[in-house]
């Protein structure tokens, strides 16, 4: 994870301080300023309106010493070394580094501050370009053999950014682009274990979920229906489309057959000029339909149920309608000591052990179940000892 050090008030150990000053030597006015020159009186006694960033107090200006060290860690951030989760947002950053320039204009220390800014600006684009294509959201190859490279990856702030600016322009690249894209910030965003506030938009374009064939058919169907009057040829290639799928259910069902169907239908909605329906106007994206049920939205699904062994599947809160009696009379006195104090049953602690119980008990569990009137969610035959797998499940939550 990156430093969330900010400026070097924060820097309380001096390892950051140390890293920049040695990268950037500090003007013999930094060096030779005191500590309250630097960082402000003890205690804090600096009023608001001396920070460039007063909301937060941060990047103090009130020397030319204390000006020029937050300018030195305020670029640093911009730049991306060691961005962390609270870094401001764009607007404010801009205003805080008007805060910065005005105060080093009050001080006259203008053209220091321009040297380190060109210095560390310098320093960037070297190590930009020592990035590879995988740290950045958009890789362009333009016709003359050159290479556009925006929107890097290597810090939170960053990404952050790129899924926002993803979310707001993602329908301006075809599936196979946007699906692209999708994977690289999703896979920066888990290796920093950041929070975008795009995860489930994100692991639908990058292909990360399920359907099943019935879902991928009606998507297909959908679409002949809307261009059914428009274009009778395009609509008789969509039913074909849609016959195939209906024919072959364990091809729709495989990844690598949903994310072809996925860029055919992103395709065809671009032709049609369907886009235009998505969101407001009702039509899903293809990936919205295709991989519609992500691993966490099953893995939520899968935390509310209970599966048995026998193949049964109960909603976890339905456990509730079992006293602690019951349990006892039919699955014996050790199981209903373990999950209740006597009188509450503690369910999640009976659905964790329900799910394990050896088929025979399993079925035990059931007919209880079923004398206690616990409503059954389903029963599946396929059902096995090593329980549901992660897209069984998934098919489930569309389901239910």
């Amino acid at each position: 994870m990156a430093s969330s050090i900010l400026d070097h008030t924060q820097d309380l150990s001096g390892v950051e301080t140390h890293r920049l000053t040695s990268l950037y030597a500090p003007p013999e006015f930094v060096k030779t300023a005191s500590h309250e020159q630097l960082y402000g009186p003890e205690g804090g006694g600096l009023p608001n309106h001396v920070f460039a960033d007063p909301v937060h107090r941060l990047y103090p200006c009130h020397t030319k010493a204390a000006t020029w060290m937050s300018c030195l860690f305020f670029m640093d951030k911009m730049a991306g070394a060691g961005s962390g989760k609270d870094v401001p947002g764009p607007a404010q950053l801009r205003q805080i580094g008007q805060n910065i320039e005005k105060q080093a204009r009050f001080f006259q220390i203008a053209p220091e501050l321009d040297t380190l800014k060109v210095a560390m600006a310098h320093d960037s684009g070297d190590a930009l370009s020592r990035l590879t294509d995988n740290m950045f959201a958009l890789v362009w190859a333009n016709e003359d053999g050159s290479k556009e490279r925006h929107y890097a990856l290597r810090n939170d702030g960053e990404v952050k950014l790129a899924a926002d600016w993803f979310s707001k322009y993602r329908d301006e690249f075809v599936f196979a682009d946007r699906h692209t894209m999708a994977r690289k910030i999703l896979d920066r965003a888990d290796a920093l274990e950041l929070d975008t506030g795009h995860t489930e938009m994100l692991a639908k374009t990058a292909g990360l979920g399920y359907c099943a064939a019935a879902t991928a058919v009606a998507a297909i169907e959908k679409r002949a229906n809307l261009v059914a009057r428009k274009d009778p040829k395009m609509t008789e290639a969509l039913r074909e489309l849609a016959k195939t799928a209906q024919a072959h259910p364990l091809e729709t069902r495989d990844l690598g057959q949903r994310i072809k169907l996925a860029s055919v239908l992103d395709q065809f909605d671009r032709v049609a000029h369907l886009t235009e329906l998505y969101d407001a106007g009702g039509l899903e994206r293809p990936e919205e339909v295709l991989f519609q049920i992500t691993e966490k939205t099953a893995r939520d699904f899968l935390n509310a149920h209970v599966q048995m062994t026998s193949g049964t599947v109960y909603e976890k809160s339905a456990l509730e309608q079992l006293p602690a009696t019951i349990i006892h009379e039919w699955m014996g006195k050790d199981l209903a000591d373990e999950v209740s104090n006597g009188l509450t049953v503690d369910t999640d602690k009976l659905a964790a052990i329900a799910s394990t119980l050896p088929r025979g008990d399993a079925e035990m569990f059931d007919r209880m179940a079923q004398v206690a009137g616990v409503p059954v969610l389903m029963r599946d035959k396929a059902a096995h000892a090593t329980g549901i797998s992660i897209q069984e499940m998934a098919e489930l939550a569309e389901r239910y």
